[in-house]
């Protein structure tokens, strides 16, 4: 559980450093600020991660009392193949290693997945 919950801590602390980076330097480089927003935007999708993660910890309680139940809703599979890259492409990056995803067989752009949100 912890790998779970520090790895979107590392990867926020990973961004917010290069974000400190390259607002520190004087003057202020403006053609880094679309690189800075593209780093904010990881780093939320991080904080949302925690959140579900925290969502599910809490759902782990429920389990555990016996008043939890599951829902099924259609998820699109490119938005969590999209996070996973998000999330260890930093720790791919700090190690001089490229994360790169490479779908073979059907197109799942189109494809529609179920599951427990």
């Amino acid at each position: 559980m912890s790998h779970e919950m520090r790895t979107p801590i590392l990867t926020i602390i990973f961004f917010l450093q290069q974000i400190i980076s390259m607002l520190s330097t004087a003057p202020i480089d403006l053609t880094r600020v679309p690189k800075c927003v593209e780093y904010c935007g990881v780093m939320l999708g991080q904080l949302q991660f925690l959140s579900s993660f925290v969502d599910d910890l809490l759902d782990l309680g429920m389990l555990k009392s016996g008043t939890f139940t599951l829902t099924s809703e259609a998820f699109d599979i490119t938005k969590v193949i999209k996070m996973i890259h998000d999330l260890f492409s930093p720790q791919a990056s700090q190690k001089n290693c490229q994360l790169r995803v490479d779908v073979q067989g059907e197109d799942i752009t189109s494809s529609e997945s179920i599951a427990d949100p």
